[in-house]
């Protein structure tokens, strides 16, 4: 078909309204302005807090239950044994397939500027045995250390629902002893150390792994960040 006979064909249909004679597409036009952003929507539920193959125990008083008195050595002997010792956290999984941590929470003098006196404040260690704090003398105010005392507990070696713990308690200063801690009996030698020393196991069950592998257990404030607990 010849060009004009073509021109005159297509306005012939387009006068008709049932043809357009479509030409080459033309270039992409410019992109158009970013729309406003939406609305933020709502904050999810929190997740909840811990690591599956991890599994952390409250700070927990020992439970003494056998006190014996050694005054002429200056010493009252307190032991968490036999009934008391039991726990059923430690099963022989634990004891063959997972790393077990043990924290001592003890309390031990510092100087208050303000009250101008001494006073107990908790500190914690790793360390399982001979671990030494203080105890306040009862009816005394702290404003000397002559008002403290010292007591020391040990945990014993771990076995299947059993964890054995004693403690030794001070009873004297400069090898005399102190009348207000001498020659009394098992229940207050109980009371008198009953704050005195908390315990706090942490179970890992499997290999430590991620950022748990680079974790210092000994380090108990790096523990506590790294498994975000609160105490």
């Amino acid at each position: 078909m010849k060009p004009q006979l073509l021109t005159i064909f297509c306005a012939t249909m387009l006068a008709a309204g049932v043809f357009s004679c479509k030409g080459p597409e033309g270039p992409q036009g410019p992109a158009g302005t970013q729309g406003t952003a939406g609305a933020q929507g709502a904050q999810g539920p929190k997740g909840d807090q811990g690591n599956a193959n991890v599994v952390t125990t409250a700070w927990t008083a020992p439970k003494w239950n056998t006190i014996y008195d050694y005054a002429a050595d200056g010493l009252v002997y307190a032991g968490q044994i036999n009934e008391a010792a039991k726990n059923p956290l430690i099963t022989e999984d634990v004891l063959n397939k997972a790393a077990l941590f043990t924290y001592i929470k003890y309390r031990s003098t510092v100087y208050d500027s303000g009250s101008q006196t001494f006073k107990l404040d908790d500190f914690v260690t790793s360390k399982n045995s001979g671990v030494r704090g203080e105890y306040q003398i009862p009816n005394t105010t702290g404003a000397t250390r002559n008002d403290f005392l010292w007591a020391e507990i040990s945990i014993g070696d771990l076995q299947v629902n059993t964890i054995p713990i004693w403690a030794w308690i001070g009873i004297s200063q400069n090898r005399i002893n102190v009348p207000a801690v001498t020659g009394k009996s098992n229940q207050f030698y109980t009371d008198l150390i009953k704050d005195a020393f908390q315990i706090r196991h942490i179970i890992v069950y499997g290999n430590p792994s991620g950022r748990m592998a680079d974790i210092n257990w000994d380090n108990y404030d790096e523990v506590k960040e790294a498994l975000g607990l609160e105490n």
